[in-house]
């Protein structure tokens, strides 16, 4: 119905435009009835433009709000891939970086606790604790203290969940620890939060290289850093239990 009304309608808008250049060539007066039909086929020809404008626009962003909420496919995981290494974007929660400090010993020392418990464990092997719950042969207090470390806690919507300690030397800087509580690997917080770390040094005046030594066994770790741009370079300072892992900060 709707297409026969717009064909009768347009036929009616040709005809009584067309009769009309006739007319005046031939210097005759238009009739009435033709004004009507010119008017009527003129407002129905806008509107008609008007209304495809509008339907063409609607789809689009139809399609558009389609393509949108599309649910994206998760990436293929790499085989001993097992701790969070693909980019930030995946997160909508805030990352940030805050200085530890005595007064905030404890959280940070539960979190290298966990980082010595973990890796270790890879070994076979179990930290040794005081008394009091220490690491023995761990230099928190002195790393909390010292100013060539930098001791920093990984915040996830104002949370600690992770930490990590930097040495800063004349060329080198030494990434001590790096820790991410597990229930948030593979949320992207791990990569966010190292990314974090490089821009830290780089605003300290580091344009030179970050450096990582890393257990043999610890194979989660070493996909980790590969996967965020770092890159084996054995030196004299490897042994036999460690991978030193090397990245140029100018690189990005």
């Amino acid at each position: 119905m709707r297409k026969a009304v717009i064909w009768v309608s347009v036929v009616i808008a040709l005809a009584s435009f067309g009769y009309t250049g006739l007319l005046r060539a031939s210097h005759e007066p238009i009739p009435l009835w033709n004004k009507a039909l010119m008017t009527y086929g003129g407002v129905f020809c806008i509107f008609l433009f008007l209304d495809e404008v509008g339907r063409s626009f609607a789809k689009h962003r139809k399609e558009r709000s389609v393509e949108l909420y599309r649910p994206r496919p998760t990436p293929a995981r790499r085989p001993g891939q097992r701790v969070a290494v693909t980019r930030s974007e995946g997160t909508q929660s805030e990352i940030r970086l805050e200085r530890a400090s005595p007064d905030t010993r404890e959280p940070f020392r539960k979190m290298v606790t966990a980082f010595y418990t973990e890796t270790l464990a890879l070994e076979g092997q179990r930290p040794e604790l005081d008394a009091a719950g220490n690491l023995l042969g761990v230099p928190v207090s002195q790393w909390l203290t010292a100013g060539a470390y930098h001791p920093l806690l990984v915040m996830h919507d104002d949370k600690p969940v992770g930490c990590c300690v930097l040495k800063t030397e004349v060329s080198v800087h030494a990434l001590l620890l790096f820790y991410i509580e597990p229930s948030l690997r593979r949320r992207h917080v791990g990569t966010a939060a190292l990314e974090k770390v490089e821009a830290f040094l780089r605003l300290l005046g580091a344009n030179d290289a970050i450096v990582a030594n890393v257990s043999r066994s610890n194979m989660r770790g070493q996909s980790f850093l590969q996967a965020c741009g770092y890159r084996p370079a054995p030196n004299e300072e490897d042994g036999p239990e460690t991978v030193l892992f090397r990245k140029l900060l100018n690189e990005g």
